[in-house]
C-alpha cells in the first residue's frame, strides 16, 4: 500500500504540471519496460506510424522536496499516462533520469507517432526527468543523452539540426483525443541541446533502411476469363525486413518477370515496362513481420488455355527481392474468331501496311510472336489484322500462321 501511495503522490504532481484544456537502442543503454511490473492497459488506441521528423528532449520537473526514487518516477508516469490519460502505454518513446539511466517508453517503438495539436510534428520524444528549479541536464545524463540522440538519428535518418529541447504538455479536452502540444526551450536547456545536436552531426551516419518482402499469396480468377478481360490480381507481401515499410521510397515493390522477355500478360500504358508492373499500394504502411494485400492489373493475353509466367518482387529501381518468386497463371478461352501469330523475319520486325501491296505506305510495326485477330484475307497473300485501340493494317500472310 505504501508503495501504491508514492505511484499516486507521482500522479497529482504530474498532473499539477499538465495543461488541461519497440523501442531499441543497445540493450546494454536501455532499462527495458520488463524490469518493472507495470499492469498493462490493453485500450485500443488509433495507432499512427510513420517516419520521424526531429527528436524532442523535454525536461519533466518534481518538486525537490518531494523527490522520490526514478523508479517510482518512471512508473508513476506510466500510470498516469497510460490510464489517468487513458492513452494505453507512454507518451514518450524514451525516458532519461539524472544520473544517465535510460528507461523504455512506448512500447510500438520509434515509428510510432503521438498525436500534436500541430499534425506537422512528428517528433521521437525523450523524456528528461528533473527536481523543479533545474534549468540545465546533469553532466552524465548530458553524455548519455548525446549517445542516445545519435543514435536515434542516424537509425531514423533524422537531420541533426532538428534535435530540440521542447517543453511538452498534454491538452485534454472536453469529447476531444489527448493532444500533445510543444514549445521551444531557451536559456541553458537551449545551449546543451545545441551541443547535443553538434556531437550527433559530428557523428552522422544514417543506417540504412533494413526493408525486405517476401509474397505470401497471389490470387486470381479460378474460372477461365476472356481476351481483353479485366483482370486484378491480388498479392499479399509480408514485411521480412527489420523496419516499417512506408510507400514512396526506393524500397517500393513492382512486380518483375523473371525472364528478360515481355510479358504476355503486359497492358499497354498500365504497366511500367514490358516485364513490370506497379503494385497500387494505396499509401501503405506495412511492420516487420506484417502483411498487407494489394491489387496488380494484368491483361488477359491472346494465347489460349492455362498461361503461367514466373515473376518476383524488386524495388523501385529494379534491384530483385531474394526468395520472392511467384507464378501469375490464368485460364483463357479461347475466342471464335480467328488469330494469327507473327512468325520470325529477317529484320525481327514485320511491316504494317496501309492497303494490301508493297507499295502502300507503312503504317507501323510488329514483332514475332505477338498475335492478332484477322479482319480479312485476299487472294494474293495479304492478311488485315486487327491491331487493337480501334487501328487495322495489313502484312504479308506468309509471314503469320494461324493458332
Amino acid at each position: 500500500m505504501r508503495s501504491f501511495a508514492r505511484i499516486l503522490l507521482v500522479i497529482v504532481i504530474i498532473a499539477s504540471n499538465l495543461f488541461l484544456g519497440g523501442n531499441t537502442v543497445d540493450s546494454q543503454q536501455v532499462i527495458s519496460r520488463s524490469s518493472f511490473s507495470l499492469e498493462e492497459n490493453s485500450i485500443p488506441t488509433d495507432d499512427s506510424f510513420s517516419p520521424a521528423k526531429s527528436i524532442y528532449i523535454s525536461p519533466v520537473s518534481i518538486e525537490s522536496a518531494r523527490f522520490i526514487s526514478d523508479e517510482k518516477w518512471y512508473e508513476g508516469i506510466y500510470y498516469y499516462q497510460a490510464f489517468r490519460l487513458n492513452q494505453g502505454d507512454f507518451l514518450y518513446h524514451y525516458v532519461v533520469t539524472r544520473n544517465g539511466l535510460i528507461y523504455q517508453g512506448n512500447l510500438k517503438g520509434e515509428d510510432h507517432r503521438f498525436l500534436f495539436e500541430d499534425e506537422s510534428e512528428k517528433p521521437i520524444v525523450i523524456a528528461y526527468l528533473t527536481p523543479e528549479g533545474e534549468s540545465d541536464f546533469s553532466v552524465e545524463a548530458l553524455e548519455r543523452i548525446k549517445d542516445l540522440a545519435s543514435t536515434i538519428a542516424n537509425r531514423n535518418s533524422v537531420d541533426p539540426s532538428l534535435i530540440e529541447a521542447r517543453d511538452v504538455q498534454f491538452v485534454a479536452k472536453q469529447g476531444e483525443a489527448i493532444k500533445l502540444r510543444s514549445r521551444k526551450l531557451t536559456g541553458r536547456w537551449e545551449r546543451s541541446v545545441t551541443a547535443i545536436s553538434d556531437f550527433v552531426k559530428d557523428n552522422y551516419n544514417p543506417v540504412p533502411k533494413q526493408i525486405s518482402f517476401a509474397v505470401d499469396s497471389v490470387s486470381l480468377p479460378s474460372e477461365a476469363v476472356n481476351y481483353g478481360d479485366n483482370v486484378l490480381m491480388n498479392i499479399t507481401i509480408r514485411n521480412t525486413g527489420q523496419d516499417i515499410y512506408y510507400q514512396g521510397q526506393e524500397a517500393d515493390p513492382i512486380i518483375s518477370k523473371v525472364s528478360s522477355e515481355p510479358s504476355k500478360f503486359f497492358l499497354n500504358q498500365i504497366w511500367l515496362s514490358q516485364t513490370q508492373a506497379a503494385i497500387g499500394l494505396d499509401n501503405a504502411i506495412i511492420r516487420p513481420g506484417e502483411t498487407g494485400t494489394y491489387q496488380v492489373r494484368i491483361g488477359v493475353p491472346l494465347f489460349f488455355g492455362e498461361i503461367v509466367e514466373t515473376f518476383e518482387l524488386a524495388d523501385s529501381l529494379g534491384r530483385t527481392y531474394p526468395d520472392s518468386r511467384f507464378d501469375l497463371k490464368l485460364q483463357v478461352n479461347r475466342p471464335d474468331r480467328e488469330v494469327v501469330e507473327i512468325t520470325q523475319t529477317e529484320t525481327g520486325q514485320l511491316n504494317v501496311r496501309e492497303n494490301p501491296n508493297g507499295s502502300a505506305p507503312i503504317s507501323g510495326r510488329v514483332t514475332p510472336g505477338q498475335r492478332f485477330f484477322v479482319i480479312e484475307r485476299t487472294t494474293n497473300g495479304w492478311i488485315k489484322l486487327d491491331l487493337g485501340d480501334n487501328k487495322t493494317g495489313w502484312v504479308v500472310a506468309s509471314y503469320t500462321r494461324v493458332v
